[in-house]
């Protein structure tokens, strides 16, 4: 972490990526003003390049000057599989310059999602030791990409869509009050509807952005670094706009996005730092202050209300459901999925309720060189731990396996315990179709654990991470799944670049989206392995 770094180092390579961020439209950073930017000795060598220049070389150059300042030599970074390639340092300035606080939370929640809160502090980490973290930067380029794209096209499909902003416990105190983010304020999230092309199908998305448990990951460098996501949205209950955003599955071009481009979208924002599982209304103490962890509140709330007010309809035959999220909301979606079913008992009954896990399996990886997050655990010991700190609820069937057999509840965060669960059917299991997607590498994961991304037959901890993943996802309980091996990334759900990723012939992550949509024959898309 930087607070182990001399003073000097720490700002001059702080100050120089936050101009690589700020100066491409993405504002992690919230504190870096413009004139700052505009003074900075970067800014000037950038002015200095053509305006067809792509933003990727113009970061490429800056980070052969980096290596230079540590006397390192610098190679090419190679053709980005999962970045904005193609954005120019012109269409970057004028992203920057037009964007909105919702769109700057947008990218940076994406960053957060992506690569974990202290994503930037790990890239100076990696350019301090010589190898500067190529795929952070290029997934990093890819939330930017995403704001342009949700920017550039969602106003040619604006009118036919209506959307509202919704917080339960401004709606009605008496029933919702408990229904709140980590600081108190009330958990909102966002409804987007046709106008006139009405459908019966839903995606219902929980948002990621990492978690803080005090034990690996701090919850004060959380409320520092991203304070977005410890809070309620802006806008007021009832706040109307017209779509909610315009990457992936939730993109409104028919020609992109067949099955789902005019779908009802509901999009939970994420702000209870618990990946959605805190079920209880009392206060925790934190290293941040005094919390509340009520993710699984907030997503009961959001179930009541879509179902009540917004036409939700399980006795309809024709309601048709996508329930997902991407990393920390992935497993929101994971963990609330015996919620969904309560309040869709129909719709899952008939296999209209579907489940898309993006990003978040959790393999039992235990080399105690190499824990999670700061701590001193393994992934398993590390989440048990999480899930009293935050009086989680995961799966009630699970959790009581698990106890009779004298194990701690908190071992269903595991993805070989959980998923059976989610997919048996019978008296064990929720009986849900469900898509995996996850990386063998998955960046998230082994970033979390102090693991270099860079794929390399030298790289043995990543190897051995990539062999136990692969184990478990050998699963035959996991029957639809998606993994590349190739390059270290995270989730592709929301990104139209990763809509399209996929092996040489296909398919790609959407069209094995549409196949799993459209009841096909299941499929295990394995990948870019060694």
């Amino acid at each position: 972490m930087l607070k182990n770094k001399p003073f000097y180092y720490r700002k001059v390579l702080l100050a120089t990526l936050l101009f690589i961020i700020t100066a491409g439209g993405l504002s992690l950073y919230t504190s870096v003003t413009s004139q700052a930017v505009n003074n900075s000795i970067l800014l000037q060598y950038s002015n200095k390049q053509s305006s067809d220049n792509r933003l990727v070389l113009i970061i490429d150059r800056i980070k052969c000057k980096l290596f230079a300042i540590f006397g390192k030599n610098c190679g090419q970074i190679p053709n980005p599989v999962l970045s904005g390639q193609g954005l120019t340092l012109n269409q970057a300035k004028t992203l920057y310059k037009n964007m909105n606080s919702e769109e700057k939370q947008t990218a940076r929640a994406c960053a957060v999602r992506e690569i974990g809160y202290d994503g930037l502090q790990k890239i100076v980490e990696d350019i301090k030791q010589g190898s500067v973290g190529e795929d952070t930067l290029n997934i990093v380029i890819g939330c930017l990409q995403d704001v342009k794209n949700s920017q550039q096209t969602a106003a040619a499909f604006s009118k036919g869509y209506e959307g509202e902003l919704v917080k339960p416990a401004v709606r009605n105190p008496n029933r919702w009050a408990v229904a709140r983010c980590n600081d108190g304020s009330p958990f909102a999230f966002k409804i987007e509807k046709p106008i006139s092309n009405k459908t019966d199908n839903w995606v219902i998305y929980f948002q990621g952005g990492g978690l803080c448990d005090d034990n690996a990951l701090s919850c004060a460098e959380r409320s520092k670094d991203t304070p977005s996501i410890i809070t309620t949205l802006p806008g007021s209950d009832g706040r109307k706009y017209q779509v909610i955003g315009n990457q992936g599955i939730f993109n409104h071009d028919p020609q992109i996005n067949p099955f789902f481009y005019n779908a009802n979208k509901v999009y939970a924002h994420y702000c209870s730092s618990d990946v959605w599982s805190g079920s209880t209304s009392t206060l925790h103490q934190t290293s941040a202050g005094r919390w509340y962890f009520s993710g699984r509140i907030n997503a009961r709330a959001m179930f009541e209300i879509l179902k009540e007010q917004y036409g939700l309809d399980d006795s309809n035959q024709n309601t048709k459901i996508i329930l997902t999220g991407g990393s920390a909301g992935c497993m929101g979606a994971n963990v609330n999925a015996e919620q969904a079913i309560q309040f869709l008992p129909n719709t899952a009954i008939a296999g209209r309720l579907k489940l898309v896990s993006d990003g978040c399996y959790i393999p039992n990886f235990n080399n105690p060189n190499y824990p999670l997050g700061n701590s001193d655990d393994s992934i398993r010991e590390a989440i048990i731990q999480a899930y009293s700190f935050w009086n989680s609820s995961i799966n009630s069937k699970c959790e009581s396996d698990q106890r009779k057999i004298g194990q701690a509840p908190g071992s269903c965060f595991m993805g070989s315990v959980l998923y059976p669960y989610l997919t048996e059917c019978g008296n064990k299991g929720l009986c849900l179709p469900n898509l995996v997607q996850y990386s063998s590498i998955d960046h998230w994961a082994v970033t979390t654990h102090n693991i270099n991304p860079k794929a390399s037959s030298a790289n043995i901890v990543l190897e051995e991470w990539r062999n136990v993943t692969l184990n478990e996802l050998a699963n035959g309980k996991i029957n639809w799944l998606f993994s590349g091996g190739e390059i270290s990334y995270h989730t592709l759900l929301m990104k139209d670049i990763g809509w399209k990723y996929g092996p040489k012939g296909g398919p790609t992550f959407g069209e094995l989206v549409n196949s799993f949509w459209e009841e096909e024959a299941p499929q295990r898309i394995i990948f870019g392995n060694p």
